[in-house]
C-alpha cells in the first residue's frame, strides 16, 4: 500500500482568505507577475471536496493520503477568516466523501489556550489520526507548551508530523531547524515524529538525527521541486543517500539493537538473561560480526520492548510468523505449512528466492502432465 502523508485541500475558505492574500503578495513580488494574474489561476487550485486529489492519487497509484489542516491564525500579519473548527469540518466531510482513500490529522497551533483540549475534540468529532504542527507559525517545538500536546499525542496513540525547513515571508525559518526534535525524540521516546520535508535543504542533518532516533521518520513532501529542478541522478543521488544516513536499511539493524539495548537500561548480561542468548553471540550482532536467525529475533525481541512483527520487519523479514509466508506464496501458489514454518525464520532474501522457485517447479510440473 503506498500512502502520500503529506498533501493539503485548497479552497477559497481553505486555509483562510486572509492567508491567500498573504500568498498572492508573496508570489507576486518573487515571480514578478501581477497580482491579478496569480488570484485568476486560483480556482483551478480550488477541491473543497477531495475529488481532484482522489483523482490525482488514482494517476498516480497512490491508495490513501493524509490531510493536514493548517493553523496560520496565531501567525503575525495572518488573521482567522476561516476558524480552526471550520477548516476541520470541511476536510471532515471530505474524508467522508472518500473514506477508503483519506485520512485526516488536526493541525493545531499549540500557543493556542485550548490547543489540548481542541486534539481531544478532534479525535472525537472528526476521527483525526495524527498531529500536525508549524514550529515555522512562530515557535519552537521544544517549548513547554507543545510538550502538552505530544504528552496528550502519546495518551491518544497519535503520530506527531511536523514542519521542517526553511519558510516563506512571514513565517520564521528559525524555528522549524531539525536540531530542536532531537531533544524531543529523547523526551519521548515512544511518540512517534514525522519530519516533513526531511527538512528540506537541511536534510543531511535531519537523516542524521533521525539515523540515531527509533521514533523518528522523515516525509518527502516539497522534494517535487527537487525532482524538476536537480539532474535525475543528483536527485536520486541525495535521495539515497539520505535513505541510507538514516539507517533504513537491514545493514542498521545492529545499530537498532545496540540503541534500543541501551535506551533500556540492558547490559548484554542482563539481555542475554532475559532472552536466553549468549551475550557472547548478542556482542557479535551488535558489532556486525553475526546476522541474528529469525529465533534470535524472537528471543530478544519482548525484553527490547519490541512486538515480533516490529523488530522483523526492522530486519527486512517478510513476518514472524508463517502464515504471512503463506499469504506472500499466494502470487506462485499456496505454500505448504510445513514450509511455511521453515521460511519464516528466514530472511526475506531467502524466502522469496524459494517461493519462486517452488513456483517455477510447479509451472514446470505441470507442464508436464
Amino acid at each position: 500500500m503506498i500512502i502520500d502523508i503529506h498533501a493539503h485541500l485548497w479552497d477559497e475558505e481553505l486555509p483562510s482568505k486572509s492567508w491567500w492574500d498573504t500568498f498572492v503578495k508573496i508570489s507576486a513580488s518573487l515571480s514578478g507577475r501581477p497580482e491579478e494574474r496569480i488570484r485568476s489561476k486560483m480556482p483551478g487550485w480550488w477541491d473543497r471536496t477531495g475529488d481532484m486529489l482522489v483523482s490525482d492519487m488514482d494517476e498516480a497509484g497512490i491508495d490513501k493520503t493524509v490531510l493536514l489542516p493548517l493553523d496560520y491564525a496565531l501567525l503575525v500579519g495572518c488573521g482567522e477568516s476561516t476558524s480552526l473548527e471550520k477548516q476541520h469540518i470541511i476536510m471532515a466531510e471530505a474524508v467522508k466523501r472518500h473514506p477508503d482513500r483519506l485520512i485526516l490529522f488536526a493541525g493545531i497551533d499549540p500557543r493556542r489556550p485550548d490547543a489540548v483540549s481542541f486534539l481531544e475534540r478532534a479525535v472525537k468529532e472528526w476521527n483525526i489520526k495524527g498531529l500536525k504542527i508549524h514550529p515555522a507559525m512562530g515557535f519552537y517545538p521544544n517549548e513547554p507548551r507543545c510538550y502538552l500536546l505530544y504528552q496528550k499525542c502519546l495518551e491518544l496513540g497519535l503520530p506527531v508530523l511536523t514542519h521542517t525547513g526553511p519558510e516563506l515571508y512571514p513565517m520564521m525559518s528559525k524555528y522549524a531547524m531539525p536540531v530542536f526534535f532531537d531533544e524531543i525524540a529523547n523526551d519521548f521516546p515512544e511518540l512517534k515524529l514525522v519530519m516533513a520535508h526531511a527538512g528540506a535543504c537541511y536534510w543531511e542533518e535531519t537523516a542524521l538525527i533521525a539515523s540515531n532516533k527509533l521514533n523518528m521518520y522523515m516525509d518527502l513532501s516539497w522534494w517535487q521541486g527537487q525532482y524538476l529542478s536537480l539532474p535525475e541522478a543528483e536527485f536520486y543521488g541525495n535521495v539515497k543517500k539520505m535513505v541510507n544516513m538514516a539507517g533504513i536499511y537491514d545493514n542498521n539493524l545492529r545499530q537498532i539493537i545496540k540503541q534500543q539495548r541501551v535506551m533500556k537500561g540492558l547490559t548484554l548480561t542482563q539481555l542475554s538473561r532475559m532472552s536466553g542468548v549468549s551475550a557472547s553471540h548478542l556482542a557479535r550482532i551488535e558489532w556486525g560480526e553475526r546476522s541474528p536467525s529469525g529465533h534470535i529475533l524472537r528471543r530478544i525481541a519482548q525484553p527490547l520492548g519490541f512486538e515480533e512483527r516490529e523488530l522483523f520487519a526492522h530486519a527486512g523479514y517478510l513476518a514472524p510468523d508463517a502464515s504471512a509466508v503463506v499469504e506472500d506464496g499466494d502470487k506462485t501458489g499456496k505454500v505448504d505449512p510445513d514450509v511455511a514454518s521453515v521460511l519464516a525464520c528466514e530472511s526475506r532474501s531467502v524466502q522469496r528466492t524459494v517461493i519462486e522457485l517452488l513456483g517455477i517447479l510447479k509451472s514446470l510440473s505441470k507442464s508436464n502432465e
